[in-house]
């Protein structure tokens, strides 16, 4: 894929993200494959961003992480995997994504799943728990809404 395309695919997933994002703050319910997280008090947003990146390098190998993609939000995209929590899954891939969103507070967690034929969706809900988890132990304050 070349640098060009590679950069429209970014777009596009960008302006999802911040589709979705909207979607959250109007009240509606989250999508499939993804989560919110509210982030505690007492934490500053620089340091609930370093945290975070932490949480997830940890976990996965990170594509892109961009403190300042909007004004006042972050994304944080992890590459494609089939390893998780030291298993090989196989016919199974999974992609991390999480917006920061500064002024509201919170984290948004999406998840991607690709099945046995490379169609891309909604991750199992057990694994966006598993990523919800590690994001509110980084830097939340509990649960607030997950589908």
């Amino acid at each position: 894929m070349s640098a060009r395309t590679r950069r429209f695919v970014w777009s596009v997933v960008v302006a999802l993200l911040v589709v979705m994002a909207g979607c959250s703050s109007l009240g509606l319910d989250p999508e499939p494959g993804s989560a919110e997280v509210r982030v505690r008090k007492g934490l500053s947003n620089d340091q609930a961003w370093d945290r975070l990146v932490g949480a997830m390098s940890r976990l996965f190998y990170l594509e892109r992480v961009e403190k300042n993609a909007f004004e006042d939000s972050g994304v944080i995209y992890t590459g494609w995997t089939s390893r998780v929590a030291g298993k090989e899954l196989p016919n199974k891939k999974f992609r991390v994504m999480l917006l920061h969103e500064r002024q509201e507070r919170k984290v948004k967690v999406m998840v991607e799943e690709t099945d046995i034929t490379g169609d891309v969706g909604p991750a199992d809900q057990a694994f966006v728990q598993l990523v919800k988890g590690t994001v509110q132990m980084a830097v939340g304050i509990g649960p607030t809404r997950s589908t």
